[in-house]
């Protein structure tokens, strides 16, 4: 596919009209038509676009780059950064996104000052940086990141640079599952420590904030959230003691992350209250925006009975979650099922379950796969359909099986043991087990307790 399709083909349809503005000649402005009548199909050869356009192949080419410019033009007239954060938003970073980078550093350093050249090179870093764990280049990471650290005599802008990247090695190895082998783990451990050395060397508040904000997270992927919300803490802390030095992401991204902490470590009251009082009065705008933690809230208001400010909630996140197959939109659908669920609302639930089933992908999404597995199971129990839920649990636990998620019991697993485990408490009498009350006592902890407030709803029909 053609690097000016591989764009096309991203585009809102609101980007989509916005070309017909564009400045073109004949062949050029057949040639997009073309492409946008191709939209999202595979795109027409060669051979058949030089027959439409009644050109030769190589002038076909040469229309491609002539229109990918004159399409960049229209949507980015600036160009340069602005460019490569659309292209990076776009989540075309493997290719057209490297092509516009050599340009820009190219023009960049022939035209820029030392100082702007310098945030030139921070302003890349941080695309780079933020781009998904699939499209992480560390090599082009490291040029600009030393890039930056050349240009400056600011101790913390090495503190910082070189925080983000281990920060994104961490997060790498958490999202590869990698970090449960315990020589990735020591890895890490050890270019933590190291990089903590380094940064008491320079003790500075941004070191000392970095610091703690790498072991966080470190911890979190770890599961050791008693010492991650410590870490939380001591950031907090540690903002509270220097107000007016550290930029306001700072402070949001912080006290965020403490309400989620809270929530990981049972603190499930404490969570809903700092998560209600950073949406609703000191960062009302968030709604529109924080989408993780929207769920993260809407989860806490399930565990604490709080359905109302869980609808509420959802309908912000749910206004951001387009298009359809969007992991955001599937999200969504199964928070709104869960809510409903708990609510005692079972056949609105089971429409949310069945509106997520009509639009998972389960090769793509396995971990919505699963929680649409559990809502699915919990609908038929506490329906009253206990033997069809039975059946259901014996069947899903054959799909963990199929998808080497378990190997003996695991904490997903569990659920569907549950189950089977109350039916057949109230079918036959038979009491749970100490295995079954110890699975019931996971399902009541961090973000397993709110399918653990599902469980306790069909425990109860047991008595």
């Amino acid at each position: 596919m053609s690097l000016v399709s591989d764009l096309i083909n991203v585009l809102t349809y609101e980007e989509v009209k916005v070309l017909g503005n564009l400045n073109t000649n004949r062949q050029e402005t057949a040639l997009l038509h073309l492409l946008i009548s191709h939209r999202h199909k595979p795109e027409p050869t060669n051979e058949c676009l030089t027959q439409k356009l009644l050109t030769t192949s190589a002038n076909c080419d040469k229309l491609k780059a002539i229109l990918l410019r004159k399409v960049y033009h229209e949507l980015v007239p600036d160009g340069g950064l602005k460019l490569l954060e659309f292209l990076a938003r776009k989540k075309l970073v493997n290719h057209l996104f490297y092509r516009e980078l050599l340009r820009a550093e190219k023009e960049a350093e022939k035209t820029l000052s030392k100082d702007e050249l310098k945030t030139f090179y921070k302003q890349v870093f941080f695309l780079l940086t933020g781009v998904t764990y699939q499209d992480y280049n560390a090599k082009a990471a490291r040029k600009f990141a030393d890039k930056t650290i050349a240009l400056s005599s600011n101790a913390d802008d090495k503190v910082f640079v070189e925080a983000k990247l281990l920060w994104t090695e961490v997060n790498g190895a958490g999202i590869s599952a990698s970090i449960g082998k315990p020589a990735v783990r020591k890895h890490l451990v050890e270019k933590i420590k190291a990089f903590e050395a380094f940064a008491l060397g320079v003790n500075s508040p941004e070191a000392h904030y970095q610091i703690n904000y790498l072991w966080l997270w470190f911890c979190v992927l770890t599961d050791a959230y008693a010492d991650a919300l410590m870490r939380c803490e001591n950031n907090i802390h540690l903002l509270r003691s220097h107000n007016g030095i550290f930029p306001a992401n700072y402070h949001l991204n912080t006290e965020f992350k403490y309400a989620e902490m809270l929530y990981f470590n049972n603190r499930f009251e404490e969570a809903f209250r700092q998560y209600k009082a950073l949406f609703y009065e000191k960062y009302p705008e968030r709604l529109n925006s924080e989408i993780y933690h929207i769920a993260k809230f809407v989860q806490v208001c399930v565990v604490v009975e709080k359905f109302d400010d869980a609808l509420h909630a959802l309908v912000h996140y749910s206004s951001q979650a387009k298009p359809a197959m969007n992991a955001s939109n599937v999200i969504a659908i199964l928070h709104f099922a869960k809510v409903y669920l708990a609510m005692g609302e079972l056949e609105q639930g089971f429409n949310h379950v069945l509106k997520a089933r009509s639009i998972i992908n389960k090769n793509v999404y396995v971990q919505y796969e699963i929680e649409l597995r559990n809502l699915e199971n919990a609908y038929f129990y506490l329906h009253g359909d206990r033997k069809f839920a039975v059946a259901l649990a014996r069947k899903n636990l054959k799909f963990l099986n199929s998808r080497q998620l378990t190997s003996n019991i695991t904490d997903y697993s569990y659920f569907y043991h549950l189950i089977i485990a109350f039916f057949n408490l109230q079918e036959k009498g038979k009491s749970l087990t100490a295995e079954q009350i110890k699975m019931l006592d996971r399902y009541s902890q961090a973000s397993y307790a709110q399918y653990g407030y599902l469980l306790k709803k069909m425990l109860d029909n047991c008595k």
